[in-house]
């Protein structure tokens, strides 16, 4: 699974569309737009859980029927 980026634009209208408040909103997006880019990448999961992590992708089709 990659990493997609959305427009600003675009997340904006999602957020407000989901019922956000717009302050929230706007605060959210500007942190957003100034953090600086991380690459890390860490064996933190499979430390703790003694198992390599996942997509949550993997983990939804996996448990799906829990949720049925």
């Amino acid at each position: 699974m990659a990493f997609e980026e959305v427009p600003v634009p675009v997340a904006r209208e999602q957020m407000l569309a989901d019922g956000r408040p717009p302050a929230l909103v706007e605060a959210l997006l500007a942190s957003a737009e100034t953090r600086p880019a991380s690459h890390l990448i860490t064996s933190t999961v499979e430390e703790i859980t003694g198992m390599p992590a996942r997509t949550f992708r993997s983990w939804a089709e996996e448990n799906s029927d829990a949720f049925r």
